[in-house]
């Protein structure tokens, strides 16, 4: 989460927190906490980034931030896909990755890496990003800090043990469930971003290839995180149409790494 070539942090704002309570956790006059974000009133989110002086953010605690869209204002697209609970069709998904030459950022559990492990090797071996989607897929949301850290530090040593990696530092928790427990407990263990998507596919449900397709040119506006799964039956050829016709809008196919600051 530090940013070398920008002269603030990111804070994600959780449930009931106010502008106030976060001005006064960073030691930050609230009236700069509100200019530097462009704010006109005290309305916030949960959900919503902070840019926070890091001055003021230095001697802080990082927690992992949280993010629907990647921080770059460039026209890129990450088509993210996540680990289920087989395999059949993650093998046409990783041929058609292959044909139109795009690397981008795997959601693995470290239950379906030990299950798969050739196929793990494969995406490290052909240059895709491998990324944390804990041991066995619970809601984090009902987990002690203790419990979220052995989720992902488990799921990191099967990464070790079996890809010959550690994974990049992003985080996506299971159902996309999240809470500031959770950010608390990935900042510690330096992980310094937890994905969410900005378009999700709903490949698990089978819908036809067209209609995948649809999903995502319908709501596409730039730095999109799409959310795709390695089991998804329609998802390999729907794949086979959305990235030539992206890359033939001028998008760059990119690892989620790759749509933030360094």
């Amino acid at each position: 989460m530090i940013f070398v070539n920008k002269p603030f942090d990111y804070y994600t704002i959780c449930h009931g927190e106010t502008l106030g309570k976060i001005s006064k956790q960073f030691g930050m006059p609230l009236e700069k906490l509100m200019q530097d974000n462009q704010l006109t009133s005290d309305f916030i989110y949960a959900g919503q980034l902070l840019k926070i002086d890091r001055e003021f953010s230095k001697s802080k605690p990082k927690d992992s931030v949280f993010i629907s869209k990647g921080l770059k204002d460039d026209k890129m697209i990450s088509l993210t896909f996540d680990a289920g609970d087989s395999a059949e069709n993650t093998a046409n998904i990783l041929d058609v990755l292959k044909r139109y030459d795009v690397r981008t950022t795997m959601f693995l559990t470290g239950a379906w890496v030990e299950k798969f492990p050739e196929l793990a090797k494969r995406m490290a071996a052909e240059g895709h990003e491998i990324a944390n989607h804990s041991y066995s897929h619970p809601d984090f949301t009902k987990l002690t800090k203790d419990e979220i850290h052995s989720e992902l530090q488990q799921t990191t040593s099967v990464f070790e043990k079996m890809i010959g990696q550690k994974g990049s530092p992003l985080f996506r928790p299971p159902f996309g469930y999240w809470n500031k427990n959770l950010l608390e407990s990935a900042g510690q263990l330096g992980i310094a971003y937890t994905v969410y998507w900005s378009i999700d596919t709903i490949d698990w449900q089978e819908p036809s290839v067209d209609t995948i397709y649809h999903r995502i040119f319908s709501k596409l506006t730039g730095n999109d995180i799409v959310l795709a799964h390695l089991n998804g039956k329609p998802t390999a050829d729907s794949m086979d149409l959305v990235i030539p016709e992206l890359k033939r809008q001028g998008y760059q196919l990119v690892k989620v790494s790759e749509m933030l600051w360094d």
